[in-house]
């Protein structure tokens, strides 16, 4: 069996094992405190996300660890993120298989009719609301199926969904030292096998951080936050080698970069209009609330008007629209 089939085959045979409980769950599930007996044979994984790291990088600066680990394993040949390509929607995406309009986060802002609220990443109230997020992320089908997980930032982990967290899971902050987060990692892996988590999730912001700031083609300061960021990697690496300890570790990412030039810009001053709408901005995409629906027809036919290299559409009738109840 070649690598490739071989990843395949331990990740369809995680999910297999993660959700092997669902059949015969009923009623509220609570969040083990020990792993299940069942769990205690099972493998352990770390799911590592490097946000916004381009499907280039890695060729363009040759981080010494990631060339070694991705030759020493498998990579996947191509991969097309979900819409929009933000944060928040793809990574819960890779937590749920679900795409965004299924799981509920569409956006990293975006507003709820359900809830009359705009939800944003930077309002802690709103990321730790499970009722915005639908779905079983992975943590909670390890829990179902009497298994610890752990989780050092990773979208949706610091939500109440369904009643449960991961067992161990650390609120959002963007102060905390890689190194830091490597350690503590490392510590649960340290802990008595009942207590020890067998799933991991874990998010390093790096790349994305300094892809915005400088661009996908600022060549010095991207190679200079990689080749730190490799290090990180490659001491998690270590550190779990040490352990003796059967370990998969799968590294994602959300979404790449491209550069836009400025001269391509939209501005979307032209179109705001606070007595009839709420604009929610995501980039790509600029969703329009109405006040008052009965100006639909209306509101539409003037905002048609001024489409100066952007289209307009009604939600339902947007190109790949397709409505599931």
């Amino acid at each position: 069996m070649s690598l490739r089939n071989k990843a395949c085959w331990l990740l369809l045979n995680l999910f297999l094992v993660l959700i092997s409980s669902c059949k015969s769950s009923i009623g509220t599930v609570y969040p083990p405190v020990k792993n299940s007996r069942e769990s205690l044979d099972k493998p352990y994984v770390i799911l590592v996300s490097l946000d916004g790291f381009r499907w280039d990088y890695v060729e363009r600066f040759n981080p010494p660890f990631l060339k070694s680990f991705i030759q020493n394993g498998v990579k996947a040949s191509s991969l097309i993120p979900s819409f929009p390509s933000k944060t928040f929607p793809n990574h819960y995406t890779i937590a749920t298989g679900m795409y965004p309009d299924k799981h509920g986060i569409v956006g990293n802002s975006f507003y709820s009719h359900k809830k009359d609220r705009t939800y944003r990443i930077g309002n802690r109230e709103f990321v730790e609301d499970g009722t915005f997020y639908n779905g079983t992320p992975l943590w909670i089908q390890a829990a179902k199926s009497g298994m610890l997980s752990a989780s050092y930032f990773f979208v949706g982990s610091e939500a109440n969904i369904q009643g449960i967290r991961p067992s161990y899971y650390k609120k959002y902050d963007a102060s905390v030292k890689n190194e830091e987060r490597v350690s503590e990692v490392l510590q649960w892996l340290s802990l008595p096998e009942t207590k020890r988590p067998h799933l991991i999730t874990m998010y390093f912001s790096d790349m994305d951080d300094v892809g915005h700031r400088f661009g996908p083609n600022g060549g010095a300061e991207l190679k200079r936050t990689l080749m730190a960021l490799d290090q990180n990697l490659k001491a998690l690496y270590e550190g779990v080698q040490a352990t003796k300890l059967s370990v998969d570790i799968i590294i994602v990412s959300d979404h790449g970069m491209a550069n836009v030039p400025k001269e391509r810009y939209i501005p979307v001053d032209p179109i705001l209009n606070d007595s009839l709408y709420t604009v929610v901005d995501n980039g790509a995409i600029l969703n329009i609330h109405l006040n008052n629906n009965l100006k639909e027809d209306s509101i539409l036919l003037n905002l048609k008007q001024k489409e100066n290299h952007f289209k307009v559409y009604k939600t339902t009738e947007t190109p790949g629209f397709e409505y599931t109840p």
